[in-house]
């Protein structure tokens, strides 16, 4: 068989069998934009980052340790752990894999934990976030977001960032 005769579906097969396991580790950005929102809305998240900045940030903790998630369109999902001031000035992360609802994951390699904190306990608060019905009209990542400022979780101006990048990365 020469290079001309392999068919578009058989290479896309291929490609997905050589790049699929690693591509498939990572936590699809839609995924999660849409538990940020229902996160918000909830509580679990005690404040997130404006929707404009480089990375996109759900503080867990509020407080000491600095526990949060971290995540944009290029960066993986993972939980970051800060313990400051020193000592004993300890920071370190743990990235995430699988789908979200309920189906997060500590990525195979990376540590359980982080500066004496259980990730695992952090990854099972994600899990328990209810992904919430979709508005009329509206994608389910759009709904998050708009249920949060509903319920006074999130401003207008953060709102309508983190809309434009539901849009931007075309979540449903």
């Amino acid at each position: 068989m020469n290079q001309k005769s392999i068919k578009t579906p058989t290479l896309t097969v291929l490609l997905w069998l050589l790049c699929g396991p690693t591509a498939q580790a990572q936590v699809a950005t839609c995924d999660a934009l849409n538990l940020y929102g229902n996160a918000v809305r909830e509580g679990l998240c005690k404040g997130l980052s404006p929707g404009n900045q480089n990375l996109w940030v759900c503080d867990l903790t509020g407080g000491s340790p600095d526990i949060h998630t971290t995540f944009n369109a290029v960066t993986n999902l993972h939980v970051t752990v800060r313990h400051n001031p020193a000592p004993p000035n300890c920071q370190g992360q743990s990235q995430l894999t699988g789908l979200w609802p309920a189906g997060l994951a500590i990525m195979a390699g990376q540590p359980g934990m982080v500066c004496q904190v259980n990730i695992q306990n952090y990854v099972n608060r994600l899990n328990a976030v209810a992904q919430a019905a979709p508005m009329l009209g509206q994608t389910l990542c759009r709904s998050s977001f708009l249920r949060a400022q509903a319920a006074g979780k999130l401003s207008p101006t953060n709102t309508a960032q983190y809309l434009a990048n539901c849009a931007a990365n075309a979540c449903p």
